[in-house]
């Protein structure tokens, strides 16, 4: 009659000597499958579902007021939909709060906040082609 492990240590302990042909066939296994299908397995035996909760509008055009990501292709909301961020990041749902609700949350009327980040309105005009953090390089602005 086999016990059942109440400890990780005992787990471990139980798991390194239960012979040295199926570890190493599991090893084997491990190391051919993809990071993602790894987390799948992984995510599988530890919850039924991953949603994720973003704590602001998605992020979707470039700034140069001072955050550093110079174009859309580098933030993912820039160029993929939620659904294709959730199959990206394997996630079963993906939210984030509305504009409308941060700027709510902010006690200040939308006129005093920059929001260009999440909806490329920009306060002071500025050709797409020009958006991103290399407008003010070369203009000494922050250094």
């Amino acid at each position: 009659m086999s016990t059942i492990p109440t400890t990780s240590a005992e787990a471990r302990s139980k798991s390194a000597t239960s012979g040295s042909k199926s570890s190493s066939n599991s090893n084997n296994q491990k190391s051919n499958l993809s990071g993602i299908e790894r987390r799948r397995r992984k995510r599988a035996k530890i919850s039924a579902q991953v949603h994720v909760r973003v704590a602001s509008p998605p992020v979707i055009w470039p700034c140069f007021y001072g955050i550093d990501f110079a174009t859309r292709a580098e933030l993912i909301a820039g160029h993929l939909s939620p659904e294709q961020i959730c199959a990206s990041i394997g996630a079963d749902s993906l939210g984030y709060v509305s504009l409308d609700g941060l700027t709510e949350a902010s006690g200040l009327p939308a006129s005093r906040l920059c929001r260009a980040c999440f909806n490329g309105q920009y306060p002071i005009p500025v050709a797409e082609d020009d958006r991103g953090k290399h407008v003010l390089d070369g203009l000494g602005v922050g250094s």
